[in-house]
C-alpha cells in the first residue's frame, strides 16, 4: 500500500430539518454545503453534465456487495449500498477524491474501499 498523502478535508454531506417547516414536518431535509459542491463540480468538470448518454458507462454488483460505479469521462462517481465497508474495482487508478458523502475512502491505485452507504466522486 502506498504511504498516506495530506488531503485538505473533503466537502460531506450534512443534514439538518429546514428550520421554517413545523415540527411535524422536521423530516423534511436539506443539505448544507453538499449541494453547493455538487454544483460547483458540475460547472468545473463538464462530463458531469455531458449529455451524451453513450460516453457513459455504468458497472454495479447488486448481489452481495450492492455498489454501482458510473464512468464520466475522467471522474468516477462511485456509491455503495451495502451496510458494510466495500472494496470497489475501478478500470484505472483513481488520483483524487473531489467530494464524499461521508469519511474518506481508501484508495490503493484502482480499488476504492468505500464506508456503509456512502459515495464519491473520484478523479481518474
Amino acid at each position: 500500500m502506498n504511504a498516506p498523502v495530506s488531503r485538505p478535508p473533503l466537502p460531506t454531506a450534512t443534514w439538518r430539518a429546514r428550520p421554517s417547516e413545523p415540527p411535524q414536518r422536521a423530516r423534511i431535509l436539506i443539505v448544507d454545503d453538499a449541494d453547493r459542491t455538487l454544483l460547483a463540480l458540475r460547472k468545473s468538470h463538464p462530463e458531469l453534465v455531458d449529455p451524451d448518454l453513450a460516453a457513459m458507462a455504468v458497472s454495479w454488483d447488486d448481489d452481495d456487495d450492492r455498489w454501482i460505479a458510473i464512468t464520466r469521462g475522467s471522474l468516477r462517481v462511485v456509491a455503495n449500498l451495502a451496510d458494510a465497508p466495500r472494496e470497489i474495482d475501478l478500470d484505472r487508478p483513481a488520483t483524487g477524491v473531489l467530494f464524499s458523502t461521508g469519511d474518506a475512502p481508501g484508495i490503493d491505485r484502482e480499488t476504492v474501499t468505500l464506508p456503509a452507504e456512502t459515495a464519491v466522486v473520484l478523479t481518474t
